[in-house]
């Protein structure tokens, strides 16, 4: 995957912006709105649906990119206080400040996430690396700038928020070697969400101890995938 990265803000359908990268000719987004995209795959599917069996939730994103899937979980965590939320966020290319600065969500958070999002934004891109950052009393966050390759754990997580860029852009995320460490670092009953549902994507993914679900996808998607982490397997 190029790292020389030449990024334009974009609006999407939902009145959030995001961002293309023109030599990668990617979205970081869906361009039928990246807050409905997020929300629909990281939080409805993930974080909601482990509600109603995890008070503790320990979250692992590979791809932060603008920071939305961690500004979501933060809206999640404010309305849900009886709830405990850890998520540790990999990227190893941080997008530029003067990106970071121009991009809007505000429009797609209502009241009163929306008033404390200034504040939840400053946090989440100004944490320094590998420094736990306490954003609410129930939801505590760190960044790593490292590839998931290179990343060790002593933890398991419960949800993996699987958020690379799309298989043909960024092919090596989605093959057999990625996806059982992501086996490996996923507690027995853990889920993994995500927006892709290659059929080699889903291939790899049950091979490396996983159940496949397929759900309906956000807008503009017909389905994106939650994998079920099997206690009887090993990867």
């Amino acid at each position: 995957m190029s790292e020389k990265r030449t990024l334009k803000i974009i609006p999407t359908a939902d009145g959030s912006t995001s961002i293309f990268w023109e030599e990668l000719n990617e979205t970081y987004h869906s361009l039928h709105g990246a807050t409905q995209e997020s929300r629909h795959v990281y939080i409805e599917a993930g974080l909601e649906y482990l509600l109603s069996k995890k008070q503790h939730i320990n979250i692992l994103e590979v791809g932060l990119g603008t920071g939305l899937n961690v500004l979501l979980s933060l809206e999640f965590a404010l309305k849900n206080p009886d709830v405990s939320i850890q998520l540790t966020s990999l990227e190893p290319l941080p997008l530029p400040q003067e990106v970071l600065d121009n991009l809007d969500f505000a429009g797609t958070f209502s009241p009163p996430f929306s008033t404390k999002l200034p504040s939840f934004w400053q946090q989440i891109h100004t944490c320094l690396p590998d420094q736990k950052c306490y954003c609410l009393p129930n939801f505590e966050f760190r960044k790593l700038h490292q590839k998931l390759e290179d990343f060790e754990s002593s933890e398991v997580f419960d949800l993996i928020y699987y958020d690379a860029f799309a298989p043909s852009k960024q092919p090596e995320m989605w093959e057999l070697d990625n996806l059982q460490k992501i086996g490996r670092l996923t507690v027995s009953d853990g889920i993994l969400v995500t927006y892709s549902s290659s059929g080699k994507f889903r291939k790899n993914l049950t091979l490396a101890g996983f159940s496949i679900e397929k759900l309906k996808g956000p807008v503009g998607k017909k389905e994106m995938v939650r994998g079920y982490k099997l206690a009887s397997q090993t990867s």
